[in-house]
This record gives structure tokens, C-alpha cells and sequence, in this order.
């Protein structure tokens, strides 16, 4: 089951939140941009330097390309096809196969586990890490809520 996250500050979150039907249990994360965006260098924006030791499981999309992360390194990627100077998209019959093999894995990841403290610490570690730059980010563009403006106070 796929979720839509609302949008948020500028900080950003994941577009997605894939979640197993039958457990509610965490399976990954897409992050989509618009088609055509290069994610060479999405890959190299502030946001995906948080989202890529934070989220064990991610996907990074434009629509057209795909790019698959697992604890933070690319293990697959492939294109649907190409999109043309104007605008038209030709698909690549041939990118199928390689592109359900790359979903299909990206699914049938096991949901987020913790086994024990020292793995429930190093969890909480990076999503404080990353809770704190979406902060820190906030204040820095100006961006913050009233209810962080009031805590900082």
C-alpha cells in the first residue's frame, strides 16, 4: 500500500511511504521528481544526502528513470524509456522485464525490524540526525512553524 505524504516545509519529506497491506510494517520509500530532472544530480541535493542514510529502502524516480537504494547504495537502476526536446516520451519495450525484476525486489524487501538495542539506537540515531537537519533547515529558510518558533523561544 502506497501513501501519499502531504507536503511539508521546505526541508522536504519522501513522496511515498510504501507500507505491507497485511502487517502496516514499513517496506520503503519513493522520492519522485519531475520528469526529465537529472537524478545524478538529485542525488547529490541536501535532501537525498539526508534520505540515503536515513531510509533503508528507497527508490528515486523522475517517472521515466528509476533508481533503487538499500542502506544508502544504489543497488539497481533502469529506464522506462526516453523523453525527447519535446516533451514526448518514447518508451523502451525492452526496459520491462528489468524494470518489474527491480520493483518486485524493491517490494519484497523485509519490512523495517529492529533487532535489539543497539540496532533500535543506531535507528533513532539517523532519524534524529535527519529530524534535526529538516529543523535546522526550517530556520535557515525561514520556513519554521509557529509550534518550533515557540519551542525554540
Amino acid at each position: 500500500m502506497a501513501t501519499t505524504r502531504p507536503k511539508r516545509i521546505a526541508c522536504g519529506a519522501p513522496d511515498l511511504v510504501i507500507i505491507q497491506k497485511n502487517t502496516g510494517l514499513l517496506l520503503g520509500h519513493v522520492e519522485a521528481r519531475d520528469i526529465g530532472v537529472s537524478l545524478t544530480e538529485a542525488k547529490k541535493s541536501d535532501q537525498l544526502k539526508r534520505y540515503l542514510p536515513a531510509l533503508s529502502n528507497l527508490l528515486l524516480t523522475d517517472y521515466i528513470e528509476f533508481r533503487w537504494f538499500v542502506d544508502g547504495a544504489e543497488r539497481a537502476k533502469f529506464r522506462l524509456g526516453e523523453v525527447k526536446s519535446n516533451g514526448e516520451i518514447i518508451p523502451d519495450p525492452s526496459a520491462i522485464a528489468p524494470a518489474e525484476k527491480v520493483l518486485k525486489e524493491f517490494l519484497e524487501r523485509d519490512p523495517v525490524r529492529i533487532e535489539g538495542a543497539e540496532e533500535l539506537a543506531r535507528r533513532l540515531a539517523r532519524l534524529t540526525h535527519l529530524i534535526r537537519d529538516s529543523i535546522a533547515t526550517a530556520f535557515q529558510t525561514g520556513n519554521a512553524s509557529t509550534v518550533l518558533t515557540d519551542w525554540r523561544g
